[in-house]
């Protein structure tokens, strides 16, 4: 090139040696140029690796040649083997970057999938990369009015620029409308504001014990709650001491007692354990969605409701991910339209899409005789109930209404379940032990089910443009929460 000062390092240099190249001074309108030039041992790499300037006039324009500008003093090649370091990192993906960070710096308790997502508009999300991707996990349903809905981020800033937090010390201006908006949605006479799913289910737990001893008469510290094997609720050590999975709980010990595992969607074992007169609740989710996803019996919720109130426990419906117009109704143990107390659950915990996916939100709702076993200094939260996540799920649940989700989950479930089931060529959907009789049953859970998918019949669906290892390859194709579009992805697109 015409004008060009190529500074040429030598192949092999001496450890810990510096090549020196010297750039003359040239009129400050004449940019000087660096590239790659003819030759043994020439190369280019960018100018923040290669130079280390001493003058500040240095100006680095982006991408394309390196310039620099004029007026420069002598600038300094880095060792050889530095730069070829350096060079490599920056030869990386995006998605190898951003792996490779948290990796280093994060703790390992979770092995995501290689995608890094950078962006999210309704259903879809891309990753650093550019790949557009159709989101079928949808953040485990705290994001079923889909991502960075516009009403949402408006209100978010908009409270965010008002106020944020005022501690429970103080009443706020929000709050109240969202305890009123969450009880009459969902048929409660009171609400209690949390922050995360963990602590929803914290609060219900410690509610349920105060009630037994309160309310029903338990002898102290012999309250007991009755728990589902396979269930999953959070992640604290009173929550994992219910837990059956053994990665929950090794290392953890000793655990919080008070708790009885039986089978899931059985009766039998439900009615023998509410025997115990010391139990004050049987926690549960409608539908499990942990190493998999289990549809219990049409008639398990409604039975195991009955069978609670007949003998004086609490019946506690974790609708964390199945809340919400996930399943095509608001709560999925319960109808709509359903107001009697002898048929609906007596405590109800909320989270997860209760914001939309923009903040952490959670709520236990129950009515007066069971909520008011809580007086002040026994329960709270500093962010419990601020300002911000309160305004947030006033807008949210008014989207699920204004944009009729429920009705609308309940349709597209149909058409989906549909579709996969003629897909029965190329798909096998594989269930589990005794839940095999629900397999084929298209009811108003189908939106939430997602069955696992066996390789063989699958077709690989691409992550990202390079090619994945057997292990990578082993974890998507069984991820549980996977389905395939066929023949019906556009160009580049991908699924979560």
């Amino acid at each position: 090139m015409r004008g060009a000062k190529v500074i040429r390092v030598p192949a092999r240099p001496a450890p810990r040696t510096r090549a020196r190249a010297v750039a003359h001074r040239q009129p400050r309108s004449a940019p000087l140029k660096l590239g790659a030039g003819s030759g043994e041992g020439a190369f280019s790499v960018p100018l923040r690796n290669l130079v280390r300037p001493v003058n500040k006039s240095i100006r680095i324009l982006p991408p394309g040649p390196v310039f620099l500008s004029a007026a420069l003093d002598p600038v300094y090649c880095a060792p050889f083997h530095q730069i070829m370091q350096e060079s490599r990192i920056d030869q990386r993906t995006k998605t190898q970057r951003a792996i490779a960070l948290e990796e280093q710096f994060g703790a390992h308790n979770y092995h995501p999938l290689p995608v890094v997502l950078d962006s999210g508009k309704g259903v879809f999300v891309w990753d650093v990369e550019g790949k557009r991707y159709y989101d079928f996990l949808s953040a485990y349903s705290a994001v079923n009015q889909g991502h960075c809905h516009p009403r949402l981020v408006k209100v978010m800033q908009e409270q965010a620029a008002r106020m944020t937090l005022t501690s429970r010390a103080f009443y706020n201006s929000v709050l109240g409308e969202y305890a009123q908006v969450l009880c009459e949605t969902f048929g409660y006479e009171k609400m209690l504001p949390m922050n995360t799913g963990a602590e929803a289910v914290e609060t219900a737990l410690k509610m349920a014990r105060k009630w037994g001893y309160e309310k029903k008469g338990i002898p102290k510290d012999r309250a007991k709650i009755i728990v589902c094997d396979g269930n999953f609720h959070g992640r604290t050590i009173s929550i994992v001491s219910m837990s059956t999975d053994p990665d929950s709980q090794g290392g953890f010990g000793p655990f919080t007692p008070g708790f009885e595992v039986i089978p899931y969607d059985d009766l039998a074992a439900l009615e023998k354990a509410l025997a115990d007169p010391n139990v004050c609740a049987f926690l549960v989710e409608p539908i499990q969605g942990e190493k998999g996803v289990f549809t219990p019996a049409e008639d398990y919720i409604p039975r195991a409701i009955a069978l609670c109130k007949a003998k004086n426990v609490l019946f506690i419906s974790d609708e964390i991910q199945t809340g919400i117009a996930r399943t095509g109704r608001l709560l999925c143990s319960v109808d709509d339209a359903e107001r009697d107390k002898a048929k609906r659950p007596d405590v109800v915990i909320l989270a997860k899409a209760l914001s939309g996916g923009m903040y952490p939100v959670s709520a236990v709702l129950a009515d007066h005789e069971v909520m008011d076993v809580f007086t002040p200094g026994t329960h709270g939260s500093t962010y419990g109930g601020n300002p911000l996540g309160a305004k947030l799920a006033v807008e949210a649940l008014a989207i699920v209404k204004d944009e009729k989700l429920v009705e609308n989950a309940e349709r597209l479930g149909k058409i989906f379940r549909a579709e996969m089931q003629k897909a029965g060529g190329r798909l096998r959907l594989r269930e589990k032990g005794a839940r095999q009789r629900h397999a084929e049953r298209a009811d108003h859970r189908s939106t939430h089910q997602r069955r696992w998918l066996t390789p063989n019949r699958l077709g690989a669906l691409p992550v990202a443009p390079r090619q994945r290892s057997a292990r990578q390859t082993h974890a998507r194709r069984y991820h549980p929460f996977r389905t395939a579009l066929g023949d019906h992805r556009g160009a580049g697109d991908g699924v979560l």
